[in-house]
């Protein structure tokens, strides 16, 4: 697995499963398939994770791309994305579905991409769904 940052540089090659403790802060992590990699207080601050798949991945302790721990998170994964009570009850509706047609953020806001959310809001957006595709809050 190659792992760069947004200017394209690569910042580490691996053949591991474990990235524990590892500092990938502003990594592209876009489309990695990062399935049953141990991440555990890894550093994925400001990371994009669009597309990722973190299938079985271990978070414990990781800090996650806005700053909160996995376990931060975890208990709050709409925070900055749904702040209004209306959006956020329409994205609990949609829990569980995973197609842009019905999952929590197409519901919520009617976005069909990561790319229809303000820009401010895409980082948060993109790693809401390549967490929740990668069922790791079920």
């Amino acid at each position: 697995m190659i792992i760069s940052n947004y200017a394209g540089e690569t910042l580490l090659t691996t053949t591991g499963s474990s990235l524990s403790k590892i500092d990938l802060h502003e990594a592209n992590l876009t489309n990695a398939n990062l399935t049953g990699v141990n991440l555990t207080e890894a550093n994925l601050t400001k990371a994009d994770l669009t597309g990722a798949n973190l299938m079985e991945a271990d978070l414990t302790g990781a800090i996650m791309p806005d700053g909160r721990t996995w376990e931060e998170y975890q208990a709050d994964p709409l925070a900055g994305i749904c702040e209004e009570p209306e959006a956020r009850a329409r994205a609990l509706s949609a829990w569980g579905h995973h197609t842009w047609q019905d999952c929590p953020m197409y519901t919520a806001y009617g976005w069909r991409s990561v790319r229809d959310a303000p820009e401010t809001k895409r980082l948060l957006v993109s790693t809401f769904v390549a967490l929740f595709d990668s069922r790791l809050f079920e």
